[in-house]
């Protein structure tokens, strides 16, 4: 199934939910199974996870990042926070947030691909990053150099664990 537009905003919530249950229900593969199984169910696609978020791919060029603990959260809530503060110097090195929970329980993007994908082993800290971007994203204060979450357009789409510098200035 591919969603024409974003589901509903109860829809995400409910997906969340579920998606925490099965990460208190299963662990390591079992756990990476549970999600697939679960997204095919949806008619979504499971994507990865990280140490922090679990994305799906809508199919509608969107994808949605659901928290794995109150600190994904976090990082949703981070990210929309970072994109809707950041003047547009910034903006340009950023993939945009579509649309967010208030609580992070859910994040909208659009689906770029990861500099590293495609079966590549160029890790992508060796992408060579546009100077102009690397000065935008270092004054603003969200780039750590030791993090690197980019698309192969070399914009940033993973910049919720990246953007602590920026927290109280945002008053997360």
């Amino acid at each position: 199934m591919h969603f024409r537009r974003a589901p509903a905003a109860a829809t995400l919530a409910q997906w969340a939910s579920e998606v925490d249950g099965l990460r208190a229900r299963h662990t390591g593969d079992d756990l990476v199974a549970a999600l697939k199984a679960w997204g095919t169910a949806q008619g979504i696609a499971y994507l990865g996870q990280g140490a922090r978020r679990t994305v799906f791919d809508l199919g509608n060029g969107t994808v949605v990042k659901f928290p794995g603990h109150k600190r994904g959260a976090y990082n949703n809530q981070i990210e929309a926070a970072v994109w809707a503060d950041a003047p547009p110097s910034v903006r340009r090195w950023l993939v945009p947030v579509l649309g967010t929970d208030s609580a992070g329980a859910w994040l909208l993007m659009p689906f770029v691909e990861a500099a590293a994908a495609g079966g590549t082993e160029r890790d992508p800290h060796d992408v060579v990053f546009d100077y102009g971007m690397l000065q935008a994203l270092a004054r603003y204060g969200i780039l750590d150099p030791t993090v690197f979450n980019v698309s192969v357009d070399g914009r940033m789409f993973d910049y919720g664990a990246v953007a602590s510098f920026r927290l109280r200035a945002l008053g997360l």
